[in-house]
């Protein structure tokens, strides 16, 4: 990783730590959700694999994972159902620091830091 893309990496992270972070609400997340742990059958969801890694976490992290994991179409109709229970939460002041986050935890294999952060926004 050249050192620019390293140094914004390292900057978007430490603002997380700082005292005055407002991550939102907690809840059960979990951060390592991926395309590939869900099970279908005849076009419809029938089960989630790998929930190893369900935590107590902030809400807005596992929404910025979720931005990550789908496309345009999936992300509104998931919306949509969401809205039914739930109010979504706004994640444009945390996006940045979570993405960069979600990258170093190398949730999707990515190695491209700028690439990651230039993923599109369907939230917000």
């Amino acid at each position: 990783m050249p050192a620019s893309e390293r140094d914004a990496l390292l900057t978007e992270c430490d603002k997380v730590f700082q005292p005055d972070f407002d991550a939102g609400p907690f809840g059960i997340i979990m951060p390592d959700l991926r395309w590939d742990q869900f099970l279908q059958q005849d076009g419809r969801l029938t089960g989630l694999t790998d929930l190893d890694a369900l935590v107590a976490g902030p809400i807005a992290l596992d929404w910025v994972l979720v931005e990550l994991l789908l496309n345009e179409n999936q992300f509104d109709e998931f919306c949509n159902e969401y809205q039914k229970m739930a109010e979504i939460p706004t994640v444009s002041e945390v996006r940045a620091p979570y993405r960069a986050t979600l990258f170093l935890m190398n949730v999707f294999g990515e190695s491209n830091y700028q690439a990651w952060q230039e993923r599109p926004v369907w939230l917000d």
